[in-house]
């Protein structure tokens, strides 16, 4: 009886050991995979998905929704994208807009911070030039530290600084202005251009050093207004979207034509200006069906040009706004050519013009060409005997390459993928070109 009692315990022990030991295996399981899940989320993923609940790296524009995408409340804009410099030297303008929301409180409501007084944010603002390029940003009482320089700007306002860049680099250079935010950044390109013979370079514009750039109506009116190159952004009524926004319009028969790209969407467009008065008409390129129009106004602040106005969609409801700067210094004159189609241009002598393909979607920098009349020669048969034809001298920029090029009156000759014709030489400040693409 004592036997068998020690078997019935004996074999009692065995069992409990056995189910401990499974209690045990099961346990280190449980801490495996627990370790492994938050493992996967300091990666930011589990299973192949992002993780929503967790940020690890204490990133500030984290919503804790993948889904969502964060919001960027900052714009930069520089005046003009694209400038000729004098001495390897060219002057532009940046402008800083914040599109954070401006405070909307009740009058004599002061039950928070925003509704004491409207937010203000702090922006580092920097630049960085390609091999050879170098630019200096004015921030009147600003240090630059190796973050760049420190900018206050009041939610939905704007500022300008200007910005000299400085080059020996003949051709084309590009550099980069970078501002940077607790909660945005922004990055814009700019392009230097400079010919073969610094003393054919037109001089450019001396930067004002204004405070900032109003949004508003007050500028001067431009009532002749030939074409429209130029980027900015639209923004959505309630503020809580914002796209890029690229825009080639010229004046045709007294009507406006171009392309616009909002986004990743093109359009084709037409409108009329009366003034400083501009309507506008957004079709798309494929149904040719009107989506979109546009009213507002197109107003010249010294050397540069803005567009600014509303736009609504088909129903004739307000969808946001649009606000446009020319790309180019005064000194470059913007031509469109569109394929298969003849354009006309009268230009003078050390007049730029830039040319342009029509909008395919975003348009590629490099394919951007500039020419311009530098002289005016009596053609000579062996270098002695005038032949009473005279000879046009151009130079050309594409890229980094330089070019001059020797064009006969009424002649015409190709130039980095486009066929340019001269007209009558007989007046050096009333020189016509006919350009039309290269097949």
């Amino acid at each position: 009886m004592v036997k068998n009692k020690y078997i019935m315990e004996n074999q009692k022990s065995r069992v409990l050991a056995i189910i401990s030991l499974g209690l045990i295996v099961l346990l280190a399981f449980g801490v495996l995979a627990q370790t492994i899940a938050s493992t996967s989320g300091e990666y930011g993923q589990t299973n192949g998905l992002i993780n929503k609940n967790k940020n690890v790296n204490n990133d500030p524009q984290y919503l804790g929704d993948t889904e969502i995408q964060a919001e960027n409340f900052v714009k930069l804009v520089l005046i003009p994208e694209s400038n000729v410099a004098k001495d390897g030297i060219a002057e532009y303008k940046i402008v800083l807009y914040d599109l954070h929301p401006q405070a909307k409180c009740a009058v004599g409501d002061a039950s928070n911070e925003k509704c004491a007084g409207n937010q203000i944010y702090q922006y580092k603002i920097s630049f960085k030039g390609n091999e050879g390029v170098n630019g200096k940003i004015a921030v009147a009482g600003a240090t630059e530290t190796y973050e760049g320089y420190a900018v206050s700007v009041d939610a939905g306002q704007s500022v300008s600084f200007p910005l000299s860049v400085a080059t020996k680099n003949a051709g084309t250079s590009y550099f980069y202005v970078i501002v940077k935010g607790q909660d945005s950044s922004a990055e814009v390109e700019g392009k230097i251009v400079v010919f073969s013979n610094p003393e054919n370079n037109v001089t450019t514009t001396e930067p004002t050093g204004i405070e900032g750039i109003p949004y508003g109506d007050d500028g001067i009116e431009v009532s002749d207004v030939s074409f429209f190159i130029g980027k900015g952004f639209f923004l959505n009524a309630d503020e809580t979207d914002g796209k890029d926004l690229d825009l080639k319009i010229l004046n045709k028969d007294n009507s406006l034509e171009g392309k616009a790209r909002i986004g990743k969407n093109s359009f084709r467009v037409e409108g009329t200006n009366t003034g400083n008065s501009v309507k506008l008409h957004f079709f798309d390129v494929d149904s040719n069906q009107e989506v979109y129009s546009f009213a507002g106004k197109i107003l010249k602040f010294g050397d540069f040009t803005l567009l600014k106005g509303n736009l609504q969609n088909s129903n004739g409801q307000n969808v946001g706004t649009l606000t446009a700067t020319s790309n180019q210094g005064d000194d470059i004159k913007n031509i469109v050519v569109p394929k298969y189609e003849e354009v006309k241009e009268k230009t003078a002598i050390n007049e730029v013009i830039s040319i342009n393909e029509e909008i395919t979607g975003k348009t590629e920098s490099s394919d951007e060409v500039y020419v311009k009349a530098v002289k005016i020669e009596d053609e000579k048969f062996l270098y002695i005997f005038p032949t009473g034809n005279k000879i046009l001298y151009v130079e050309s920029v594409k890229g980094d390459k330089v070019s001059t090029t020797k064009i006969k009156e009424n002649h015409e000759v190709e130039i980095e993928g486009y066929n340019v014709k001269v007209g009558s030489l007989e007046d050096d400040k009333n020189i016509e070109f006919s350009i039309t693409k290269t097949e």
